[in-house]
């Protein structure tokens, strides 16, 4: 979210404030999404709403994350959704934390 944030505020010196607002919530309504189907469906949906310029940021820097960190994924390598944040080093630590009881440390 963060690199949403930082992106927006860059290369849209005229974007409102309610616009970031919008972009990030729709990025974690990605991550949030339950089923590989559901995330496609729900990024085509999203994408003819965002500008050309965000579309292509997310594509070449953001889609990538998304696919590696949103629930479904997290869900098939035996992690919860409590693991997602909107604070890296949070989502890291909750991913670190159920390993460790996965291992049995």
């Amino acid at each position: 979210m963060t690199d949403v944030e930082f992106w927006l505020k860059k290369h849209a010196a005229a974007a409102a404030a309610a616009d970031t607002v919008v972009y990030k919530t729709q990025v974690y309504e990605l991550v949030k999404c339950e089923t590989p189907a559901f995330l496609e469906s729900k990024l085509v949906t999203l994408q003819q709403t965002w500008s050309d310029t965000f579309v292509q940021y997310f594509d070449s820097h953001i889609q990538k994350q998304i696919k590696l960190t949103y629930v479904s994924y997290l869900q098939e390598c035996s992690l919860d959704d409590s693991a997602v944040t909107t604070n890296s080093c949070e989502s890291m630590n909750a991913m670190l934390k159920h390993f460790q009881v996965m291992a049995g440390t």
